[in-house]
């Protein structure tokens, strides 16, 4: 190669290149050698083409979930006005929201001794189709838990559980001292 300070001669510019190039095309063109500058010229662009190819992104891990992972299900969940029973044969789902008849007879269940809840649920309170389902459950231990679940429940809607009296007032007779008056004393 030549010093890259001397000035390229005529064959050497682009125009001279191109003017060679074109008288000696055709059927019986002779290949001359290429000049020092030709050499630069060809290298130039393959070496542009090497710098402009896109380098292979880094792969990237797949992106971590942003919601909660699917898990097991609550043995137990009330949605609106279903409670939700996760079972070994299945979901199953009971009504929550009981007619004023039904509501009437769990309200009298409250007498009754807590081993004789569950038939008196499933006799009395419970559709036929459900409690049907509940005794045909595998697990009878499960059918338990499950309408135990269920009275306790419909006691919250009411306020109070099965098997639970309602909270009374504390009247000022059950206390030792009487209670402090919440009026003005009358004067005469």
């Amino acid at each position: 190669m030549s010093d890259p300070t001397t000035p390229p001669t005529a064959e050497q510019t682009p125009d001279g290149i191109q003017a060679t190039t074109e008288t000696n095309s055709g059927p019986f063109a002779v290949e001359t050698p290429a000049t020092q500058y030709q050499e630069y010229r060809s290298e130039v662009p393959a070496a542009l083409a090497k710098a402009n190819e896109p380098v292979p992104a880094p792969v990237a891990a797949p992106p971590a979930p942003t919601g909660p992972t699917p898990g097991k299900k609550p043995e137990f969940l009330v949605v609106e006005h279903s409670l939700k029973c996760q079972t070994e044969e299945g979901e199953i789902s009971v009504d929550l929201r009981l007619p004023v008849p039904q509501l009437e007879k769990f309200m009298t269940a409250q007498d009754l001794e807590p081993m004789k809840i569950p038939r008196f649920v499933l006799d009395e309170l419970l559709p036929e189709p459900v409690s049907q389902r509940l005794i045909s459950l595998a697990d009878g231990a499960q059918a338990y838990k499950i309408l135990m679940r269920w009275a306790q429940e419909v006691g919250a809607r009411l306020g109070a559980s099965l098997g639970e009296s309602g909270s009374s007032t504390d009247s000022s007779e059950s206390t030792e001292q009487p209670s402090e008056p919440t009026s003005a004393p009358a004067t005469a």
